[in-house]
C-alpha cells in the first residue's frame, strides 16, 4: 500500500516539481514501521540516490 502511493502519487508530484534534480531532494517521513520496509527503501533509493537512511534514536 505504502509502495503504491510512493510510486503512483508522491514521487510523480515531486518530480514534476522538480524535474531532473533527484540529487538534491531530501524526502522525509515520519518513522512508521512500514516506511522502513525492504520495498520502500529500494523505492525510495533508486527515486532519491542521494541518501535514504533511519534517524538513530538518541542515547538517553
Amino acid at each position: 500500500m505504502y509502495e503504491g502511493l510512493l510510486v503512483d502519487q508522491i514521487i510523480p508530484v515531486i518530480q514534476n516539481i522538480v524535474p531532473n534534480n533527484s540529487e538534491q531532494i531530501w524526502f522525509q517521513h515520519d518513522g512508521a514501521p512500514p516506511h522502513f520496509g525492504a520495498g520502500p527503501r529500494r523505492i525510495l533509493n533508486r527515486s532519491f540516490p542521494t541518501k535514504v537512511d533511519r534517524k538513530k534514536k538518541e542515547p538517553k
